[in-house]
This record gives C-alpha cells, sequence and structure tokens, in this order.
C-alpha cells in the first residue's frame, strides 16, 4: 500500500498529460464572430478619444480630452494675430431658421436640390465643414443653447413661448454678457424668441444693441393670411382678438438706453415681412463698417428670418431660385445675405480677424411644403438625426485649416469656443458662473490648429422635446 501511494502522484500527472494530449485542441476566440477568430488588426481613427480618460476643466464643466501640445500650437497662432491687429478676434454667429442638413451645397444640396448656395459652399469649402453638429429638435431651445453653454435641462427653456407667454433668458449668463465684460460690442440683429418679459429682452441678457423681432414668423402672418389661415383672417372678431393678443407684433430696437423695453418699428405685417432680411442685413453691414476702426473686438449675432415658414420673397427674389418655390427662393436669399456680411468684413480689413460661425436652429419643418430637406430620419420638433443635426461650418481665413469633420459639435459649445479665443479658456470660463450651474459646452477652440475634438465620455445629450443619443457624447 506504501509503494501505491508513493506512485499515486505519478499516475496521476501521467494520466493528466495523456488527457492533454489526446484531447482536441480549442482554439482561443477572444476577437471575431461565433464562427471562429478574425486575423483583422483593425484600425483606430483620428478624432475618435472614447476610450482615453476624460478631465472636468472645473466641477460644473463637462469632462474633455486634453491636447496639450495642439492647444500651445492654437494659443500661439492667437497671440500672433492679436499682436497684428491689436485686439482679440471678432465673432459673428449666422443662425438660419428651419434649414435642414441637405439644403446648402456643401452638404450635397444647393444647385442640386434647385437652390444654389455659392457663399456657404465657399466658406464651408475654406473652413471647417462639421458634419456631425447637433442643435435641439426646435427654436428657442437651441437659441437659448447658444447664448448659455447648456442643454435645455438645464437652461429652461423647453419649448418656444408663443403669443406674449412668460419664460425666456431672464436672469441666465448669457454669451454676449460675458463677451461685453471681456472688452467686445456686441450687437444682434434677426430673430429673438428667447422671452418677451422684461428681463429676457435683448438688452438685458448682454446686447449693447439688437433690431429684430421678439417672437417667430409665423406669429405675424399666418393669422392674416386667407389661404393659411381662413378662418382667422376672414373672421372679424377672431382676426380682432389676435390683433389685441397680448404679444410684440413690430420689428422692435432694443438698446442698453432704455431697459424697461424695445422701441416698435414697423408693424410686420403680410407686406414688411418680405423686407425684413434686407432690412437686418443693412443693418448688420452697417455696424460690421463701423468697426472698422473700432480698438474694441465685436460680437455680432445675425439670426435670419428665413427659411422659417411661412416665406414670402419680395420681388426681387421670388422666382430667383431654379426650384421656384419659395423655400428654394429663400435659401438663395440667405446665401446673399452671407454674402454681404463678408463682403463688408473684407472691405473694411476684418475679415482675417473674424470667425465666421454658420449653423441653424433645428432640422427642416417638414409638415408645410415646400420646406428643407435632410438625408436623416425625422424633422423639426424631433430628437431623430434629421431634427437635430443641422448644417454647421467654421470659417476664419487664415486660422482654420481647409476640412470636413465628423467630429461631434453641439451648438453649447459656441460659448465656451468664443470665451476662450477671446481670452478665458478651460476652466477660466468657470469664473463667471456659478458653483451652481452647470456647463454643458466644450470648448473647441484648439480646432484653430489642430484637428482633434475635445469631446469628453459618452453622455446622453437632452433634449427639449425628447432624448438624442449620440455616439461619442452618449
Amino acid at each position: 500500500m506504501k509503494i501505491v501511494s508513493a506512485l499515486r502522484p505519478t499516475l496521476l500527472a501521467g494520466v493528466a498529460a495523456f488527457l492533454a494530449m489526446t484531447a482536441p485542441v480549442i482554439a482561443q476566440n477572444t476577437r471575431g464572430s461565433a464562427t471562429g477568430p478574425t486575423t483583422a488588426k483593425g484600425y483606430d481613427h483620428p478624432d475618435q478619444f472614447i476610450h482615453l480618460k476624460p478631465v472636468k476643466p472645473a466641477d460644473n464643466m463637462y469632462p474633455v480630452i486634453a491636447h496639450p501640445e495642439q492647444e500651445q500650437q492654437g494659443r500661439g497662432k492667437l497671440a500672433e494675430l492679436e499682436r497684428k491687429t491689436g485686439k482679440k478676434p471678432n465673432f459673428l454667429v449666422f443662425l438660419l431658421d428651419d434649414v435642414g442638413w441637405m439644403d446648402p451645397g456643401f452638404n450635397g444640396g444647393g444647385i442640386a436640390v434647385g437652390n444654389e448656395t455659392p457663399t456657404m459652399d465657399r466658406l464651408a469649402n475654406e473652413g471647417l465643414n462639421l458634419t456631425s453638429a447637433y442643435s435641439t429638435p426646435s427654436c428657442s431651445p437651441s437659441r437659448a443653447t447658444i447664448h448659455t453653454g447648456q442643454n435645455p435641462l438645464h437652461h429652461g427653456i423647453l419649448r418656444p413661448p408663443m403669443y406674449g407667454e412668460p419664460g425666456g433668458l431672464d436672469g441666465a449668463i448669457t454669451l454676449p454678457s460675458i463677451l461685453k465684460k471681456l472688452g467686445y460690442v456686441t450687437r444682434g440683429a434677426g430673430k429673438w424668441h428667447m422671452g418677451e418679459n422684461r428681463g429676457s429682452l435683448p438688452q438685458n441678457v448682454g446686447y449693447d444693441d439688437y433690431l429684430g423681432f421678439l417672437g417667430v414668423s409665423d406669429e405675424y402672418t399666418e393669422w392674416r393670411d386667407e389661404y393659411f389661415n381662413p378662418e382667422v383672417a376672414l373672421s372679424p372678431s377672431r382676426f380682432k382678438m389676435m390683433e389685441e393678443a397680448p404679444f410684440n407684433q413690430h420689428e422692435v430696437h432694443c438698446t442698453t438706453a432704455n431697459t424697461e423695453q424695445c422701441d416698435n418699428g414697423k408693424l410686420i405685417d403680410l407686406a414688411y415681412i418680405k423686407d425684413l432680411d434686407k432690412h437686418w442685413m443693412d443693418y448688420s453691414v452697417d455696424f460690421i463698417r463701423q468697426m472698422k476702426d473700432s480698438k474694441q473686438p465685436f460680437f455680432l449675432y445675425h439670426a435670419t428670418r428665413g427659411c422659417h415658414f411661412d416665406n414670402y420673397p419680395s420681388d426681387e427674389w421670388a422666382g430667383k431660385s431654379r426650384a421656384r418655390t419659395v423655400y428654394s427662393d429663400c435659401m438663395v436669399h440667405m446665401d446673399y445675405v452671407l454674402s454681404q456680411l463678408v463682403k463688408a468684413l473684407e472691405d473694411t480689413g476684418q475679415l482675417e480677424n473674424t470667425l465666421i460661425i454658420l449653423s441653424s436652429d433645428n432640422g427642416p419643418e417638414c409638415e408645410i411644403p415646400p420646406h428643407g430637406r435632410t438625408p436623416f430620419r425625422g424633422c423639426k420638433g424631433s430628437s431623430w438625426e434629421g431634427g437635430v443635426r443641422v448644417p454647421t461650418f467654421a470659417y476664419w481665413k487664415g486660422m482654420i485649416p481647409p476640412r470636413r469633420s465628423e467630429g461631434l459639435f453641439d451648438q453649447a459649445d459656441i460659448l465656451p469656443t468664443l470665451v476662450s479665443l477671446a481670452g478665458k479658456p478651460g476652466a477660466q470660463l468657470d469664473e463667471f458662473f456659478p458653483k451652481t450651474t452647470y456647463i454643458d459646452g466644450v470648448d473647441q477652440s484648439g480646432n484653430v490648429a489642430r484637428r482633434q475634438w475635445r469631446v469628453g465620455p459618452p453622455r446622453t445629450r437632452l433634449h427639449a422635446q425628447s432624448v438624442l443619443c449620440d455616439d461619442a457624447r452618449r
């Protein structure tokens, strides 16, 4: 028995060895498919950083991916430009209304859909075409996001306020108010739609001067039009009810000289609605020319009336597009408006010191044809891609190298990006906000010199009317 016990470990080891030799070989399959492992190595692509660890610039700021070397390059270019011009850069935010991702030529629209957009195309092709830029599903929430750097659940404007309803930017810390503290002249033209109450008026949230209207196009026109709303237009009592409704029906001029209210201009009716975009264009062009020799930089927010329904082209623009629809005529007109602002910058020698950002407040409105176009599912009012993925580019002559990027850009990024370029990068933005205010936007200013994006970890993008999940920010 002692001999058997002594031999047992040896016998067991031999049996184990025999079983190992005779058992079928099972290959490991840690990467591949159910049918077997893959031999493909795969690829990593630029602008995809989901595997990296993000860093919060401050406790109340969204985490970002740091690129120290590229940041330094960008700061060097900015410092060189400031030495040349003697001031910080100017900013022009050109915001379209209800324009779809595929309306401009730079995203496959343009002449292919009957409305040429040569100026937009040139600037996008010579600048940074952001193919994956996002708004919210509708107007006012997007405009407030641009102005606050927050998503709607944080800034609180969850839908457009209509017909004098309370609510708006009242009490918010805004992009123009911050830039004003940094020495900027702040000017706005066009559609406001972020509140008509006193605290939400443009002059009380950071603008030195603002010319436009406080609501939205169809608020002024639909009930007047016997074809769109005969039940109101052809009913004297209902028409009178709308005339007496508690909302401002005029073009307004708002200045810091009167913080109680804006001064009324012309009544916006079915005739004057045709002239608004021209009037606002002239106003912005005059401002750009006035700033030619100014020692102060400027921030110009130009929010077009077009191409929100209902579109009423003037005689100058009716039939101007190849499609000859009121929507396409409007697109051609908006391209011309942008061209005149750019021309004014060129004529006054300010183009090289001006960052131009073009975007749309949401995807196309698809209920009333003719309307905008998107290749993606959904439209305005939806958090599907078509409702929130919008045409966007950043152009800065001599500063931003020409390229297309699918890196994610959210309209909330505009505030921290411009404030950074104005001299307060990264965590320094936190100086303007209380610790209880969360900043959803990400400083993308480094794209002036580099191709890497700063978008942090995956997250859920909460919108006014639904939830949208974006691959890299989810």
